[in-house]
């Protein structure tokens, strides 16, 4: 992503007047695909990915945080997630946005640990 990129999306994130929690999922931290999601729309952006790139101002990573397998930019979904609690089987009351595999994206309720580091972004809706 260029500079030019990044002030693009930096104005949008400033339009929107919108603050979304940003924490970071590090490599091998578990988590969950959030489910009774594909009604839900974006606050900024067109898509769920745009969203990530507006709050985090970052490039989509080679790599889907699901499987490790490399990512294209054609094949990404803006990913709806939970993050573990501390205690066993308990999950973040909030779902977050990451980048993943489309085919990663549905497997609806399947926990993984994170195959990268990522920032995941609160998901806010319209």
């Amino acid at each position: 992503m260029n500079e030019q990129d990044k002030e693009i999306l930096h104005v949008k994130r400033l339009l929107s007047s919108k603050s979304a929690e940003i924490r970071t999922l590090n490599e091998g931290q578990h988590f969950k695909n959030a489910e009774r999601t594909r009604d839900e729309h974006a606050a900024v952006g067109k898509s769920w990915k745009e969203f990530w790139q507006i709050f985090t101002l970052e490039d989509f990573p080679d790599t889907c945080p699901f499987c490790g397998e490399p990512l294209q930019v054609n094949e990404i979904d803006g990913c709806h997630i939970k993050i573990a609690g501390f205690l066993e089987g308990s999950w973040s009351s909030k779902k977050y946005i990451i980048p993943g595999h489309h085919g990663c994206n549905m497997q609806l309720g399947d926990e993984f640990d994170a195959r990268i580091g990522i920032k995941a972004v609160e998901a806010i809706e319209k």
